[in-house]
């Protein structure tokens, strides 16, 4: 993070990956949830596994953007622990 810090372009490419981050952890999350809903089962045992995989990435997505939000005060704190010296 020093190396990236010291680069100009290196606060570009960091918030960069993290808006790439974001956009993949929204595009993940919508294609899920499409192809999630398009399954029709007729047996209850393929139902149920379906119900408990819906419910551990229902579980899974708010951890998902903690880790870009503890990416983006990574940042913050970079850039404010520069100006200090």
């Amino acid at each position: 993070m020093r190396k990236l810090l010291s680069n100009k372009n290196g606060y570009t490419q960091m918030v960069t990956g993290i808006l790439a981050l974001f956009i993949v952890i929204i595009a993940g999350v919508m294609i899920f949830w499409e192809v999630a809903d398009s399954f029709t089962f007729t047996n209850a045992d393929a139902n149920d596994s379906k119900n408990i995989t819906t419910d551990m990435f229902s579980t899974i997505v708010p951890l998902m953007v903690l880790i870009g939000l503890v990416l983006v005060a990574g940042v913050i704190i970079g850039i404010i622990s520069k100006f200090g010296g």
